[in-house]
């Protein structure tokens, strides 16, 4: 993970962070990181838009020469996306992605929304939540950008990331029907980890 001095001051910092000495608005981080690599006239990808707080940002960011493509597989999040979010440079789709297509039983956790996924988990407050088994169509990531000339950052925020991303490697493309690269958004990714 580095030299062992990062280590141990990363170390300290989350020690400071336990007790509420340091406190971190991780929106604002992410703002901060998305102004940074997010250019206008940019292709981005939001997978797992939910109710559009980081697709508003990649709309704006992107302007009105960019497109932005987003994936929201819950009904309800999907018709409050395409109301409140719809303008000529988005493009919707109501599927959950995966590494091949499927119809699929989605598990929406009413009460913790961000904790929903194709998969059933542990919750991290079990008696605040009420899944909900959505039926959803699951699709590929390479089915809706095989047309794209290139994507400039994706953002994956879902359960299951690896079967969406397992491809995505810098200097290679998605998949071998096309080849757009990645490299940017694999190294505006991994800045945050």
């Amino acid at each position: 993970m580095g030299s062992p001095y990062i280590q141990a001051r990363l170390s300290q910092i989350g020690d400071l962070m336990s007790f509420g000495i340091i406190q971190l608005d991780y929106e604002e981080v992410l703002a901060k990181h998305y102004r940074r690599w997010i250019q206008p006239g940019d292709t981005v990808i939001d997978v797992g838009a939910h109710l559009g707080l980081h697709l508003s940002r990649f709309i704006e960011l992107a302007g009105p020469t960019g497109q932005v493509i987003g994936f929201e597989p819950l009904p309800f999040a999907f018709d409050i996306l395409s109301t409140q979010h719809a303008c000529p440079t988005l493009t919707l789709n109501n599927v959950a992605l995966a590494h091949e297509p499927a119809h699929a039983e989605f598990t929406f956790a009413q009460g913790s929304p961000g904790e929903s996924g194709l998969r059933k988990r542990l919750y991290i407050s079990p008696e605040t939540v009420t899944p909900t088994l959505i039926p959803v169509k699951v699709d590929t990531l390479d089915m809706h950008t095989e047309n794209l000339r290139s994507v400039d950052y994706i953002k994956i925020d879902i359960e299951g990331v690896k079967s969406v991303a397992s491809k995505a490697q810098p200097g290679r493309s998605t998949s071998s029907a096309h080849s757009f690269p990645l490299n940017t958004a694999i190294r505006a990714t991994a800045s945050m980890g």
